[in-house]
């Protein structure tokens, strides 16, 4: 399976801030380009906390009408906290996946197809979404799911873009934090209405991939979020 990382962060590297809102970080143009990204996938993932917090239908743009049909939607949660009302559940035709290690699912089963496991690893997921014959798989965080994916060395291509006009200069809010070591020379490198948008392909010699990302400053207590 193709792992495809896709992430905006503020011109100081954080996923959001720590208001009620959502920080909106993605200039119109790179959204259009996410969106086709996602209509090229089998699949797309986000962790619970970002259902949570920003209630995403995670379907593709009427923009980009014409494309493949909507990925199916895949999720991980520990506690299995997340209404079955959420837009992840509610919105689209497509299947609903989630990963959990809660033993009571509860009415999660009633909305979508629940995989149950000991623990939850991304080459977990990886695997089980292979045997279901889907082949792509778009991960778009939270910042706990994109550190997991990278920790087991499971990343194909990472597309970062960063918005120089916003900083969040908080500690305590989430933020892009996925090690340390090596990248190959970014595969492309565009201005998507203001926004910096680099993709890289990683080295293909997986033992010895670190992500590291060198221009960003790192705040003095990174938050560290559970799903």
């Amino acid at each position: 399976m193709k792992v495809i990382v896709s992430t905006a962060v503020s011109s100081d590297g954080y996923l959001d801030d720590r208001s009620p809102d959502r920080l909106i970080l993605s200039t119109p143009e790179d959204w259009a380009e996410v969106h086709r990204l996602r209509a090229a996938c089998d699949a797309i993932l986000v962790g619970a906390e970002t259902i949570r917090r920003d209630n995403p239908s995670l379907l593709v743009g009427d923009e980009v009408r014409g494309l493949p049909s909507n990925p199916v939607k895949v999720t991980l949660t520990a506690s299995c906290r997340l209404s079955p009302e959420a837009n992840f559940f509610t919105r689209g035709d497509q299947e609903k996946i989630v990963f959990t290690t809660c033993p009571d699912p509860g009415p999660l089963r009633q909305v979508a197809t629940v995989i149950p496991a000991a623990e939850i690893t991304a080459a977990l997921i990886v695997t089980e979404l292979e045997k279901r014959g889907l082949r792509s798989l778009l991960v778009e965080g939270g910042a706990a799911t994109l550190r997991m994916f990278f920790a087991e060395n499971l990343v194909d291509t990472f597309r970062l873009a960063v918005n120089p006009a916003v900083k969040v200069g908080d500690p305590r809010a989430p933020r892009l934090e996925i090690g340390s070591g090596y990248l190959q020379t970014p595969h492309s490198t565009e201005s998507l209405g203001g926004m910096r948008v680099t993709t890289y392909a990683i080295k293909p010699d997986r033992r010895y991939l670190r992500v590291i990302l060198t221009k960003l400053p790192r705040p003095t207590m990174p938050n560290r979020k559970r799903f």
